[in-house]
């Protein structure tokens, strides 16, 4: 187990020293000249575009997708997981090269980006208790079921106690 966690810890820090020197200064240089140039709005689709496209080729993504679509019995699909996310992360990374070409504080966003799903998620979750009232309802009037096969089809009959 040591050994493993040696590997690890090795590749790690040769990977972010290798990123650190040879990725983030040229991504620096290519960033503060478009941002001098006439041209600086330019960095707000091109960081959508980039943000989306990360995503996209992200090898965590891909596992997440296979894992949400199984887990959903293919409900939801590894499409709509991939689209959703790669454009959450364009969109965040649009609204952070905006503020920093524009300077607008960050905390408007960040309320809105709390609020936004615990609304959503308020809202839903009254929805489906008054669904499950519904249901409890249903059961009620409907005790008896049972199933009928005629024609090759299967279909369930409820009958009325």
């Amino acid at each position: 187990m040591s050994v493993g966690f040696i590997y690890t810890y090795l590749g790690l820090v040769l990977f972010l020293t290798g990123a650190n020197i040879g990725f983030m200064p040229a991504g620096r240089l290519i960033g503060a000249k478009i941002a001098e140039s006439n041209f600086s709005f330019l960095l707000v689709p091109i960081g959508m575009l980039m943000g989306y496209f990360v995503v996209s080729a992200e090898s965590a993504v891909n596992s997440l997708k296979r894992q949400i679509s199984e887990i959903t019995q293919g409900s939801i699909s590894q499409k709509s997981v991939a689209l959703a996310l790669s454009i959450g992360v364009s969109v965040s990374v649009g609204i952070s090269m905006l503020r920093v070409l524009t300077g607008i504080p960050i905390m408007p966003f960040l309320i809105a980006g709390y609020m936004a799903p615990l609304i959503t998620i308020q809202l839903l979750s009254v929805h489906e208790r008054s669904k499950r009232a519904d249901h409890g309802r249903c059961e009620q009037r409907f005790q008896v079921n049972f199933s009928c096969k005629r024609n090759n089809l299967c279909s369930t009959y409820r009958k009325s106690i």
